[in-house]
């Protein structure tokens, strides 16, 4: 069987491009030339962009304080008195932060939430260790077999 010498390639482009395999029996060849490569930077480098252009504005983020102080204040519930004063304390700072980031930060919702939640957490665990106290020291709840 005699080898086709022809190039699959319109004539004038031989050579351009390299000869790729044959396509597999019953598929007709394309009459086209893969297209080139078009050259798209390396991963990590971008094109510049175009003079006058400005991209715009960047979208605000969540502070990170706020988002701590929901958090802590919520945990107040395991552990009342601690991660309560903990929640205040990043809720002042996050809102103090808010408040001077020119919109750069969020959250402010969040920082509130989690001061007032925080706050409810250090009055009712005062509560609780008071009651645990007053318990016990009354001699009718320290000995109860004792009768009264």
């Amino acid at each position: 069987m005699p080898q086709n010498t022809e190039s699959p390639y319109p004539s004038g482009q031989s050579g351009q491009w390299p000869d790729y395999p044959p396509p597999p029996p019953g598929v007709p060849a394309s009459p086209y030339p893969p297209p080139p490569g078009y050259g798209a930077p390396a991963y990590g480098y971008a094109y510049p962009p175009a003079p006058g252009y400005y991209p715009g504005p960047m979208a605000p983020t969540t502070n990170g304080y706020a988002t701590a102080s929901l958090v802590c204040s919520l945990v107040g519930i395991f552990v009342p008195i601690l991660a309560s004063v903990l929640a205040i304390f990043f809720g002042v700072v996050a809102l103090n932060q808010i408040g001077s980031s020119n919109g750069r930060y969020e959250g402010r919702g969040l920082a509130i939430a989690g001061i007032v939640i925080g706050a409810v957490g250090v009055v009712l665990g005062i509560c609780v260790v008071g009651a645990i106290i007053v318990a016990l020291n009354d001699p009718n709840l320290a000995n109860p077999a004792s009768g009264g």
